[in-house]
């Protein structure tokens, strides 16, 4: 089951469904009463991984569904996940696996706390994709980190195989600092100018002073990454994505709340707490958030 029918949970769901190793379905705990709808998918990777192909179900409520579910894949925005373990924790069963797979850092965690009778793993990927309503458009094929502890379990062995470059991460933590510093450099500034993830290229001064701060924090929090190897990370992957835009600059685009204070916002707080001064992180946080 999957809960979050953005890019990423639609991506998911074509992965899983095509696989035909599980039955799969949406669950909205917005709901109140099942939902028909239509979920059609646009490949345009090169070659084309996927089919176009076009699915037909109804987005269920929790109260009907979620106690019998094996798998519940969660793929909702980073300041959604503390809602959605609020809602699903009453219908769990005990035996009911839990994978987020989300952006920022730290909300993973709490959801963890949150459903201590239940296995939650944290996984994370690099798929480039976006949609528009149930339209998916499939723009490259990344890698799926799924994290993998002494209690990994067969199903999630079996969910590897559905997904297409899974792989299991015995530190995913790591994998998640990665990605929320390289989402911190390329987020922001794709929203700052509106512009695709290849016209950053455009701006490398920005992108070096970004790395800069950003890897001081890591530095003091004894993760290392330096300056140089953040910056040659993120235009590797601004190579890679050149066509593409931040899923941060779609959300601002058609005016939805955006994953600032998940992204850029965690490195606000982490410098209050380590009393350092972020000069180009902090004016870049307030030039773009909105109150």
């Amino acid at each position: 089951m999957i809960i979050g029918a953005g890019s990423i949970g639609q991506l998911y769901y074509h992965f899983i469904t095509r696989s035909k190793l599980f039955q799969t379905s949406f669950c909205d705990p917005r709901l109140s009463y099942p939902k028909k709808v239509s979920l059609q998918l646009n490949c345009h990777t090169k070659p084309p991984i996927l089919p176009k192909k076009t699915y037909f179900f109804a987005k269920i409520t929790p109260k009907t569904s979620i106690k019998y579910a094996d798998i519940i894949l969660i793929t909702t925005k980073a300041y959604q996940l503390k809602e959605v373990g609020k809602q699903i924790k009453p219908y769990l069963k005990p035996k009911s696996i839990i994978i987020d797979m989300c952006n920022g850092y730290g909300a993973q965690q709490d959801l963890k706390k949150m459903l201590p009778n239940n296995l939650v793993f944290h996984a994370s990927t690099t798929n480039g994709a976006f949609h528009k309503k149930f339209t998916l458009f499939f723009k490259g094929l990344g890698t799926t980190f799924i994290e993998k502890t002494p209690t990994t379990q067969k199903l999630l062995h079996k969910l590897k195989l559905a997904i297409p470059n899974s792989v299991f991460s015995s530190n995913i933590d790591k994998v998640l600092l990665k990605k929320l510093a390289i989402n911190a450099m390329i987020n922001p500034l794709t929203v700052k100018y509106q512009c695709t993830n290849g016209k950053l290229l455009e701006h490398l001064a920005e992108l070096h002073d970004l790395a800069t701060e950003i890897s001081l924090v890591f530095h003091l929090l004894r993760y290392p990454l330096s300056a140089k190897e953040l910056l040659d990370l993120t235009l590797e992957v601004i190579q890679k994505t050149r066509e593409n835009y931040s899923s941060m600059y779609q959300d601002y685009r058609y005016n939805r709340k955006t994953e600032l204070d998940n992204i850029l916002g965690i490195f606000i707080i982490k410098a209050k707490e380590l009393n350092i001064s972020l000069p180009h992180i902090n004016n870049l946080y307030h030039l773009l958030h909105k109150d």
